[in-house]
This record gives C-alpha cells, sequence and structure tokens, in this order.
C-alpha cells in the first residue's frame, strides 16, 4: 500500500514538474548560445572563429574567460550584465546539481543533493524551474541588450526594454535543506517511500 500511495503521489506531481523542467532545458540551451555571442564580442573576433575557439566551455568557464578578457582590455562590464552573470552562476549550479545528480521524489517534493555536500539537498518545484527559467530568459536579454551595445541586433528602444526588464528582482532563489538522517545518500530510501 505504501507504494501505491507514493505512485499516486508521484503522479499527481510529475506532470507539471517534467513540463517546467523540459521549458528550463530549453531556455538554458539559449543562454548559452548567448554566452557564445558575448565571447565573440568581448573577444573581437568572428562568431564563426568564437564557436570554433570556445565551443564544448562550460558556463563557469565560460565567465572566466570573459573575466580575463576583461581584465586584459582593462575594461569593467556594464553593472547589468554582471549582475546577469552572477545570477546565471546561481542558477547553473542547480542546473548541474538536477541534470548531473538526478532528483528524488520524496512523496512531497522533488529533491536533488548538491555538489558540493550531498548531506544537503535541493528542493525543486514546478515553481523553482520555472523562476529559472524566467530569470534565464531575462539574462538572454542582459546577453542582448550587451550586443546592441555594438551595433549587433535590434534598435535602441528595444535595448532600453531589455534593461529595464534585467533590472527587476530575480525570481530564482535556491531552496537548500539539511538532509535527514533517515535519508540515504541519494535522497530517502526505498522502504520509506
Amino acid at each position: 500500500m505504501k507504494s501505491q500511495a507514493y505512485a499516486q503521489a508521484l503522479g499527481a506531481r510529475s506532470e507539471p514538474y517534467w513540463l517546467a523542467l523540459g521549458q528550463f532545458i530549453d531556455s538554458f540551451v539559449a543562454v548559452e548560445i548567448g554566452m557564445q555571442e558575448i565571447l565573440a564580442i568581448e573577444a573581437g573576433v568572428s562568431a564563426t572563429t568564437a564557436k570554433a575557439v570556445f565551443q564544448g566551455l562550460q558556463i563557469d568557464r565560460v565567465h572566466e574567460t570573459l573575466k580575463r578578457i576583461w581584465a586584459s582590455n582593462n575594461h569593467e562590464p556594464p553593472e547589468f550584465l554582471t549582475r546577469a552573470l552572477a545570477q546565471l552562476i546561481l542558477i547553473n549550479g542547480a542546473r548541474n546539481d538536477i541534470l548531473h545528480r538526478g532528483a528524488k521524489f520524496d512523496g512531497k517534493h522533488w529533491l536533488v543533493a548538491t555538489k558540493s555536500n550531498v548531506n544537503v539537498v535541493r528542493v525543486v518545484t514546478a515553481e523553482t524551474l520555472d523562476a529559472m527559467t524566467t530569470d534565464t530568459l531575462t539574462i538572454r536579454m542582459a546577453f542582448a541588450a550587451h550586443a546592441m551595445e555594438f551595433g549587433v541586433g535590434r534598435t535602441q528602444e528595444i535595448r532600453s526594454q531589455f534593461l529595464e526588464a534585467v533590472a527587476k528582482k530575480w525570481r530564482f532563489e535556491p531552496v537548500i535543506k539539511e538532509r535527514k538522517q533517515s535519508d540515504g545518500p541519494s535522497g530517502p530510501r526505498r522502504d520509506q517511500k
């Protein structure tokens, strides 16, 4: 009976979660593409050259590469871009935990062990994923606004709208809690579900 109740609880909560996860992954890919564009602009190379040189770099490595480019040119990035990159690093950490560690359903929440400490878990809900999706779209606007500064993309009016959106409060804030003593290394034990 316990497993039947678990299956019912899982079924009721799984569809919104999986839909939100798919939407988040799709929006994250757009951010990764946007980071390649920013690298091309900042490195002063064509998009084709940037793709050849920087393809395969993970988000944290791209961020470090950008910081080195800015330091080598004695250049400070605009505040809106710094802010967007800081939020992207937070989201990337959650994304990596979700995709590389997997989520376990505890009967109430989806839990993901963190890379830094398996005794700490992220609570991941459809709402959490929706917030990360919204923030990644906003981060993409920050990248587009930065590209427009260099004559790439749309009009100044659209850039102003993007900058206004980027200035708003981020929606995603990580929810992390200590794992219960009864939980195993990757979540609740099967006999406790």
